[in-house]
């Protein structure tokens, strides 16, 4: 077994073994309950779904909530035939038009989508997604093309959002959906749920795979519409989860339907189809419900309620609609809920705080991240790898205490890397590439290479194709990585921009004795 944190002699351990290959195989999410529930909806139409609710591992520390994580799931909910026509627009417009590639809002990968309907578009109100900011939004000629393309979807999609989807969400969460609010002229209520954000997202390989553990804060209920069929088209694909370190995919075909409340964490994998890689896409019809008729942001009082009554997650969610409120995220933090105490540690770290407090900021920040470690969050994992790192530079250079801090650190990017933290991944090929922290610090190239290529970041396809051509000596493979990483925008000037904002990838590791001093370029 791997080393504890804090053990001396790493000399039996197996730290720096992990490989990509070693990842464990997606597991499905299956709590749901035993027996299906139907619902007769005002089509005539009777609907049969499954309700589930995420579980958080008995060995996590508990969350002081009682909100539960529900997925419902609606198979079929759309007739594969409708899934057809809609596949045959999307593929014919595909192969001639680009789809948005604009930096997504979550992770700031190239999002590969197009928004076919949004109210804020149509009417031009704020656009909290900025859709009519998009790039090719602005040019007349992709313009045209794209409402061809929205006029012959709304077709197909607006009876099926109006017999099915809509009054589906409605009826399973009417605590939501069915508020009344007097309007004073017509006395009529305004705050009945209603799609307000349209939109389909395309995942393959060789372009985008995957989407960050996220929330959807700014929608009352989403659904997510399968237009791929698990198995023979994608593997992996939308997973949900209590905690960032949790992945449980819910394996969807063509036109079964997902439903779930913005407090569900869920995120996309997109993993390759083992005997034709190359053949692996997963398309998706995504729909943002507001709790009013003309999708106004409402979404300030969603958890205002439960986050005064001491709820964490209802905390963590409600401290972001007051931006960032500091007493309610050390509220939710100390409630247990992992993003929070992530956020206390960062905070902690800033230069400011760091100045101002000096050692006690740091073990603060340590707390925090470890408390959030607890629970395999992987941003606390790289955090406090990032600490250790830091702590290496001040260590003689090769000593035994260098190497344990390095081999600690190297711990904390592996546990991260299994639930495919970027950013982890990354500095992990980068620790194989110039042999830190390894057991005998010796340097692996090729493990390297496959790391920085897992993490599926644009900068990594660079640094793979730079090391792939000019050390390893495959021109030809250095080239295919090379156009991977235009394609997912590395030499953009959005990607530019966005890479300034948030500074180097790589951690501030020391200088290399495996590589005669060297320290890694800054990327």
């Amino acid at each position: 077994s791997q080393c504890e944190i804090g053990t001396q002699d790493t000399s039996q351990c197996h730290i720096g073994r992990l490989r990509p290959s070693d990842l464990p195989e997606p597991k499905l999410f299956s709590s749901f309950d035993d027996e299906n529930s139907t619902m007769d909806l005002p089509s005539g139409k009777k609907i049969s779904y499954r309700n589930g609710s995420v579980e958080r591992p008995s060995n996590w520390p508990q969350v002081q909530t009682t909100i539960a994580t529900e997925v419902v799931v609606v198979p079929e909910a759309i007739p594969r035939s409708s899934v057809e026509e809609m596949m045959k627009l999307l593929r014919d417009f595909a192969a001639n038009h680009d789809l948005d590639t604009d930096p997504d809002s979550v992770d700031g990968m190239p999002s590969y989508e197009i928004f076919i309907d949004s109210y804020r578009l149509e009417t031009g109100v704020e656009d909290v997604n900025h859709v009519s900011k998009k790039v090719l939004e602005g040019d007349p000629e992709a313009l045209k093309y794209r409402n061809d393309l929205r006029s012959k979807m709304h077709n197909i999609t607006q009876p099926l959002l109006d017999d099915i989807l809509t009054p589906f969400v409605q009826a399973r969460f009417p605590e939501a959906c069915n508020k009344t609010r007097h309007n004073e002229i017509n006395h009529s209520s305004d705050r009945r749920c209603r799609p307000c954000f349209s939109l389909i997202r395309r995942y393959r390989h060789g372009e985008r795979q995957s989407h960050l553990t996220h929330r959807d804060g700014h929608a009352v209920a989403t659904v997510v519409v399968s237009l791929s069929d698990y198995g023979t088209e994608y593997l992996g694909g939308l997973y949900v989860g209590t905690d960032d370190g949790q992945r449980e995919y819910v394996a969807l075909n063509k036109g079964d339907a997902m439903f779930h409340r913005p407090i569900l964490l869920h995120g996309v994998k997109v993993m390759d189809l083992k005997d034709r890689p190359e053949r692996t896409e997963r398309w998706s019809w995504i729909l943002w419900y507001q709790d009013s008729a003309t999708c106004e942001d409402h979404s300030e009082e969603w958890f205002k309620e439960c986050a005064e009554a001491g709820d964490a997650i209802c905390q963590a969610i409600h401290s972001d609609k007051l931006s960032g409120n500091k007493d309610m995220v050390l509220k939710a933090a100390e409630g247990g809920e992992s993003r929070s105490n992530v956020k206390m540690a960062k905070k902690l770290l800033e230069p400011e705080f760091r100045m101002k407090f000096g050692n006690q900021a740091i073990e603060g920040a340590k707390h925090y991240f470890s408390i959030a470690a607890k629970s395999d969050h992987p941003e606390a994992h790289f955090g406090l790898a990032a600490m250790l790192i830091e702590d290496s530079n001040s260590q003689p250079t090769a000593s035994s205490e260098q190497h344990t801090l390095l081999t600690q650190a190297i711990k904390h990017l592996e546990a991260a890397s299994m639930v495919d933290h970027y950013f982890s991944m990354f500095n992990l090929g980068i620790a194989h590439i110039y042999g830190y922290g390894t057991p005998k610090g010796e340097v692996d190239m090729e493990l390297g290479v496959q790391w920085i290529l897992r993490s599926g970041l644009p900068e990594g396809f660079l640094v793979a194709a730079q090391f792939t051509g000019s050390v390893l000596g495959n021109k030809e493979l250095a080239q295919q990585y090379y156009r991977k990483a235009i394609t997912m925008g590395a030499e953009a000037p959005w990607r530019k921009t966005l890479r300034q904002e948030q500074g180097e990838l790589n951690m501030k590791w020391p200088p290399s004795t495996s590589r005669d001093g060297m320290k890694p370029p800054l990327f």
